[in-house]
């Protein structure tokens, strides 16, 4: 008996040195996100908690980020009498919709506007929780993790360990992060708005084809709407005001694009959500040359544009009709580079899809049924293999 004390004791022991030793192990690791884009989330979040007055909060995934410029529209809000601070509050759709909106609500006060602006994916429109993508968000602010609700603490205990096996074999490796372009902390300025120029669009077909967007299939499942209407609750408790508006959409990526089909969703956002739809989603709907780099991050035209679009959205819901004076705008050319990238495809015998936006590979030649190893082509030109 005395034995199986001694053991349920160092069970118990170890149970409560193990939280001790992976922390001291994690204190002991070099940064390896500071200079990410994971890295801007802890500055959105201490300047939405920090700004005076009121402000115009937008929350939603990366849409918000490579979609909004948030100087443009304080400015446009300026000139016709609102006094708002923009705090854009989207950064990543992987951190999950529910970590913004757990992130932003106790910085919500009396005449605050929260515009809700969420990517059109079954994972965004979820009580899904990336815990991965927050430790790293987290890395160099682990004050973020106090805002967590107890399931979402619970899901980034679970992940940590394996968050810390990737960081400790990265060390290892000294193989370090290496972001770019657009995908570094710096590509931020002071107020939280995306400064990187983002040309024209870089995917080759103007559309990533791996991820359509389907919004018939969408549903919003009853425990998100209830996580999102909680939120407007509790913000119109401390006096602000939430509505909805709509992440932009590739139209090329879209599966059907049909009056039917939008009105569909928009029907259901307006059915399930507890606040205002501010906007329709056919002027969110737009042709390829606006985006970046997938099917709902806009080149910096585009951003503008959005910008203006969603402007006018608010200003009507404010009450305010005066015209919004926009400079034309020019909708970039394609930035893409062509990939015709095997040495081998003089081997293949391609044929054209059916709508002719790609290639498939249809067989061999006599050529290179003679071979032991090929390597296929995932693009030629411009198109997709």
């Amino acid at each position: 008996m005395k034995k199986h004390w001694k053991t349920i004791l160092t069970v118990l022991l170890l149970s409560a040195l193990l939280p001790v030793i992976l922390l001291a192990t994690e204190w002991r690791l070099p940064s390896l996100y500071g200079e990410s884009y994971y890295a801007e989330l802890s500055a959105m979040t201490e300047r939405l908690y920090s700004v005076q007055g009121k402000k115009l909060v937008l929350v939603g995934g990366s849409n918000i980020a490579f979609g909004v410029d948030g100087n443009l529209l304080e400015n446009l809000l300026a000139e016709k009498g609102f006094d708002y601070t923009v705090c854009p509050f989207g950064l990543y759709a992987a951190l999950g919709t529910g970590a913004m909106l757990s992130l932003s609500e106790d910085a919500l006060c009396p005449g605050d506007l929260v515009v809700l602006a969420m990517e059109p994916t079954a994972e965004t429109l979820s009580c899904y929780f990336g815990a991965g993508a927050f430790w790293k968000c987290a890395e160099t602010a682990p004050s973020l993790l106090m805002a967590l609700k107890p399931a979402q603490c619970a899901a980034a205990a679970g992940s940590y360990i394996g968050y810390l096996q990737e960081r400790t074999a990265i060390v290892r490796s000294q193989e370090w992060p290496r972001p770019e372009g657009a995908y570094r902390k710096d590509s931020f300025d002071a107020d939280c708005t995306m400064r990187f120029v983002r040309e024209g669009n870089t995917m080759p077909l103007g559309y990533d084809y791996a991820d359509p967007i389907d919004l018939n299939a969408l549903e919003i499942p009853a425990d998100f709407a209830e996580e999102v209407n909680r939120y407007i609750q509790k913000a119109e408790k401390n006096g602000a005001q939430v509505v909805l508006s709509f992440s932009p959409m590739n139209r090329s990526a879209m599966t059907d694009v049909s009056e039917a089909v939008v009105w569909k969703y928009f029907s259901l956002c307006n059915d399930v959500f507890r606040c205002p739809v501010i906007s329709d989603p056919n002027n969110y709907i737009l042709d390829c040359g606006w985006f970046f780099d997938n099917n709902v991050h806009l080149n910096s035209a585009g951003a503008e544009l959005r910008t203006y679009n969603l402007a006018r959205d608010i200003f009507a819901f404010l009450g305010c009709y005066e015209p919004v004076e926009e400079e034309p705008l020019t909708m970039p050319a394609s930035v893409a580079e062509p990939e015709d990238n095997a040495a081998d495809n003089r081997f293949f015998v391609f044929a054209p899809t059916a709508d002719n936006a790609a290639w498939i590979i249809w067989g061999l030649t006599d050529e290179g049924k003679k071979q032991t190893t090929l390597t296929a082509p995932s693009q030629i030109g411009r198109a997709h293999v």
